[in-house]
């Protein structure tokens, strides 16, 4: 099945009631009875070292529930105004960390106005279902925990990185 990752099958196996969605489900992986979630499989900062602040979750899409590639594409002008051009692995617009980090600090404002445009794409993301987030670092001593249920507050989200013309957001837990 198309779109299934490791966190919905534990879940289909862990409890007797659920049912697993797949990539097409629009926001739900998982449905223990009436109640839905989006299951993220994440890594977690644990310093303020890089463009991630610690204790802020990452590595994830928030899914097609949302489309993030008009504001990537935003974010391109922008980019190319200031002539720093798209480029990475990934197919489609890329721009990484350390070109966002230049971003900010070029135009501050013009940073802001499109982070504060992600927040609200984020928020109505976010507030359709209860959000689970597991630990996949297998370094990490928390490898495989659930780290987070419940709501994602929009101004817990900043943006981690543009891959493949859409917006990867962090979250505060």
């Amino acid at each position: 099945m198309s779109g299934i990752g490791p966190g919905e099958f534990m879940f289909y196996f862990m409890y007797d009631e659920a049912s697993i969605g797949g990539g097409a489900s629009k926001g739900i992986d998982v449905s223990l009875g009436n109640n839905g979630a989006e299951l993220k499989s994440i890594s977690v900062s644990k310093s303020d070292k890089g463009e991630i602040p610690k204790g802020y979750v990452s590595g994830f899409f928030m899914g097609g529930a949302e489309d993030t590639s008009k504001l990537a594409n935003k974010f391109a002008t922008e980019f190319g105004k200031i002539g720093i051009k798209s480029g990475g692995a990934g197919g489609g617009l890329e721009f990484g960390r350390k070109k966002l980090k230049v971003l900010k600090e070029k135009e501050p404002a013009i940073y802001k106005r499109l982070e504060n445009e992600f927040k609200q794409i984020a928020s109505r993301y976010f507030s359709k279902h209860t959000v689970i987030f597991i630990n996949n670092a297998k370094k990490d001593a928390t490898y495989g925990e659930i780290l987070h249920v419940g709501p994602v507050n929009a101004r817990d989200v900043i943006i981690d990185t543009i891959t493949q013309s859409s917006i990867k957001p962090a979250v505060k837990i």
